[in-house]
């Protein structure tokens, strides 16, 4: 802390602005060294001379002044100095406060008695000579404050560290000093006035008890075990170690300030229980006991405290600390130990050091254990069981030991229950058996058990794998459904194939038949062969939207918007002994799906409730939004956790039972009679709603009804409207000459392709793959427009077209498609002046799509 002293007014004005300090510390210090003093021959004689500046009162320094022959000095005959300096001299000599006076330009320097104490071996040898001669070791440090007073500045400092020399070597050394200029009458600074205390006991003590107390908050911290707090005598909080935030919870910023009610109970508190501490402790010298204490989360526990005072030197009570040890753990043992002892006092004196040892070891596993531990006869009357069994299927022990355990099992396990029963009590090791346990609430667990038997017991421990079992099983559905889906998809891609040859030829057949009179009696068996090949299409396309192969055109729909906009065709479906009941929830938000598949779903999932209510009921179609977390996204892996629409469709019809629903998402599994369904709806549903990023959940009870969950991905407010397509027109456009590249392996399909687009007027090229294409586009140039089959051997569609567009940027290019992966989702599949379409497909489709795409 640096400041300002002011002009030189008088020395009892400069001794005022320092701070008096008591020396005395609870430490002990040694006193300054008292150094050697140079050897004086006799003291001189009293100065009585009244313009001397060294009076007889001056004490040691002002004798060895007078001894110096001034003649030969820099300044001169001391009765002819300026009485500045005879002033500050006189002034400083006569002090019992320690001083000293700088002179001139050279600085020389006069100290007194006081200031002598502090200088070491240098005095008093330099005594009268330049300040820079004696102080060499620290000028670099002095300096700076000299020029600063010598400019007209005072300067002040507490507890300045310095490293003079005083015995031969530096030594650190605290001073307070004020440093003030001494002008003459002119108003120009010829000196400084030095007014100085040496502080280095007091700082070095209160260096040592910051010290001391940083080592003892390190100990008190160190004690983690131990809430360590202390209490103000109005009992406030005034300390808080680690101790007690680990025990109690709160941090020591939290607590300071605070009452202690904080941690003690309702009830202790209401009784006045912390100041009752307090007092015992005053009056007693200690308050201890053990008892309830709260912590930050509201968690009770058990807890040994003391409360002493805290007094200061004096005996005075300054306030009171207080010493708490969580010992619930230890309760809880005692307890346990308790119980065991009366036990095993049963048994024989001559075990029983040994028998409480292990009985302890043995009791403490068997209620901690999670698992499910029994002792049971041959019979299945159990004998003993742990606490497990409570916390696991919800029976009190008391009703188990009164129960044969083969009631509880499930009546499907009976028999190999008794099975493994005997097999135990023909002495084998149950290695690994699972059963069905009934719980109190009636549902069942699933318990894989490990048992022994020993001197007609057997000894039993039981795991709970109930979740485990289901996820097994889900994983186990999943991959099922995923290798059926590969399998269908495959079939469902040659079968699209050999459909879009079907469907073109019967087309171009009846096209080409039209103007020929005698060949009108065909029609009616080319009709019918339309008509087969068309719903051999509609169930490949089932096939594909379960194995989520099909091609999906993805729009941002309004759900709520597409409902309302199929409810009058659902009540005509669903009939008049069919209620249907729209519960629409405000604003759900736009999902991110394909149209046309959606209404789809929607359509199915209500005809599948219609044929389960055979004499009518209620129909229930819900849209909600909801927010799957993380841990319902763990139990799903396809699914990512946000926000998603719900869509639910909900009958009152004859529900299913679980293993039915199991089932229900197979494909070609079906309860309906023969010829009445395909089983691919559930199916479809499935895979679509799995191909969308979404999710399908069932719900049903017999008798009840049944509610199917559509999870569709939730569109982020303010996307991006998904551009539709422009619907195509139902006229037969023709071409204008354009060139036309069509590629496609399919032999059949590719002959039908090349005759329907020359009988439509372009002028058509065809290609079996990628390198072919390529060279017919090198041997006649770039096309109007490339048809093309995205699952080309080798090169694919998609990467042909890629080639073909840096030769020929401004290419058209329309795919078509049984199905393949990297086609799933048109947006994301196409680029600009792209477009695509599904086999099989028709002869005015193609025609359309051409036209406008050249368009």
């Amino acid at each position: 802390m640096q400041g300002q002293c002011g002009p030189l007014q008088s020395p009892a004005a400069v001794f005022e602005k320092i701070p008096y300090r008591r020396r005395t510390h609870p430490w002990t210090f040694p006193e300054p060294p008292r150094f050697p003093r140079t050897p004086m021959s006799a003291p001189p004689a009293p100065d009585t001379d009244p313009r001397s500046p060294f009076p007889a009162t001056g004490g040691e320094c002002a004798g060895l002044l007078r001894a110096i022959d001034w003649s030969r000095h820099a300044l001169g005959d001391p009765r002819d100095w300026p009485p500045e300096l005879k002033t500050a001299v006189r002034t400083t000599l006569s002090s019992h406060f320690p001083m000293m006076v700088h002179w001139g330009e050279r600085l020389h320097t006069f100290y007194n008695d006081a200031y002598a104490v502090s200088l070491g071996h240098k005095h008093p040898g330099h005594l009268g000579e330049p300040a820079r001669d004696w102080w060499s070791e620290m000028w670099d440090q002095l300096e700076p404050f000299f020029a600063k007073v010598l400019a007209g500045e005072s300067f002040y400092t507490e507890d300045a560290r310095y490293t003079p020399d005083r015995d031969g070597a530096p030594r650190e050394a605290y001073f307070t000093h004020c440093h003030s200029p001494i002008w003459d009458d002119e108003g120009r600074v010829q000196g400084i006035f030095l007014v100085v205390t040496e502080t280095t006991r007091l700082v070095l003590a209160e260096q040592g008890r910051m010290r001391e107390e940083r080592r003892n908050r390190q100990i008190l911290d160190s004690a983690r075990d131990y809430a360590i707090i202390s209490f103000s005598l109005d009992g406030l909080v005034t300390s808080w170690n680690e101790g007690a935030c680990a025990v109690l919870g709160w941090t020591e910023e939290e607590m300071l300030g605070q009452p202690p009610d904080r941690f003690f109970t309702p009830e202790d508190n209401a009784q006045g229980r912390p100041q009752e501490e307090m007092r015992q402790a005053l009056d007693h010298g200690s308050a201890s006991g053990e008892r309830w204490h709260l912590r930050k989360d509201g968690q009770r526990f058990w807890a040994s405290g003391e409360v002493t005072p805290l007094r200061d030197e004096a005996g005075q009570v300054q306030g009171f600390v207080k010493i708490l040890r969580d010992r619930t753990e230890h309760e809880r043992l005692n307890s346990e130990r308790d119980k065991a002892v009366r036990e095993l006092g049963l048994l024989n004196d001559n075990l029983k050091t040994l028998v409480a040892e292990q009985a302890a070891d043995r009791d403490r596993i068997w209620h901690l254990s999670t698992d499910l531990m029994d002792v049971c006869d041959a019979s299945g009357r159990l004998l003993a069981v742990n606490d497990a069994w409570g916390s696991t299927l919800g029976w009190p022990e008391e009703v188990l030991l009164r129960t044969n355990f083969l009631d509880l099992v499930h009546p499907d396990d009976r028999e190999p229950t008794i099975a493994e029963l005997q097999r135990l009590d023909a002495g084998h090791t149950t290695k690994r058996f699972e059963n069905r346990f009934r719980c109190r609430d009636g549902s069942y667990r699933v318990i894989s058990w490990v048992a022994q038997p020993f001197e007609q017991r057997f000894y039993a421990t039981g795991r709970d794998v109930t979740e485990q079992r289901r996820v097994e099983e889900q994983l186990r559905q999943s991959q099922k459904m995923e290798a059926i889906g590969q399998l269908t998809g495959g079939i469902a891609h040659d079968f699209n194939n050999l459909l879009a040859t079907i469907i073109s030829s019967l087309q171009l057949l009846q096209r080409k038949l039209a103007p020929v009179p005698e060949a009108r009696g065909a029609e009616r068996y080319i009709a019918m062969a339309g008509t087969a090949a068309q719903r051999a299409a509609s169930l490949v396309h089932r096939l594909l939207a379960f194995s989520r192969k099909q091609t999906l055109d993805l729009q941002h729909v309004d759900a709520n918007a597409l409902v309302l906009g199929m409810e009058e065709m659902l009540r005509r479906t669903l009939g008049e002994n069919i209620r249907l009941w729209l519960s629409l929830a405000p604003g759900p938000g736009r999902v991110r799906s394909d149209r046309n598949q959606l209404e789809n779903a929607l359509l199915n999932l209500c005809i599948n409730a219609r044929d389960a209510m055979e004499h009518g009921g209620r129909l229930t179609i819900e849209t909600s939004t909801v927010v799957l977390d993380r841990l319902y996204a763990n139990q799903h892996p396809h699914l990512e956790p946000g926000r998603y629409v719900r869509l639910t469709v909900a009958d009152s019809g004859t529900g299913m039972p679980p293993e039915v629903v199991a089932k229900a998402f197979d494909p070609f599994f079906t309860t309906k009679p023969i010829g009445q369904g395909t089983g691919l709806g559930l199916s479809m549903i499935y895979g679509f709603a799995r191909q969308t990023g979404g999710h399908v959940a069932i719900e049903s009870r017999v008798g009840e009804g049944t509610s199917v969950s559509l999870y569709l991905p939730a569109v982020a407010e303010g996307a991006p409207p998904v551009p539709i397509a422009p619907p195509a027109t139902a006229d037969l456009p023709r071409g204008r000459g354009e060139t036309l590249l069509f590629v496609e392996d399919e032999p059949g399909l590719r002959a039908i392709l090349g005759e329907v687009l020359t009988d439509l007027e372009y002028v058509a090229h065809e290609a079996v793959d990628a390198p072919s294409a390529l060279a017919v586009m090198d041997a006649l140039g770039a096309p109007d427009l490339l048809i093309t089959d995205v699952g080309l051997p080798g090169m694919g569609g998609r990467q042909l077209a890629d080639v073909a567009r840096r030769r020929c940027p401004d290419l058209k290019v329309l795919f078509i498609t049984g199905y393949a992966n990297e086609a799933s989702v048109r947006s994301e599949f196409l680029g600009p002046g792209m477009d695509m379409m599904a086999k099989p497909f028709t002869i005015e489709a193609l025609a359309c799509k051409v036209r406008q795409m050249l368009d």
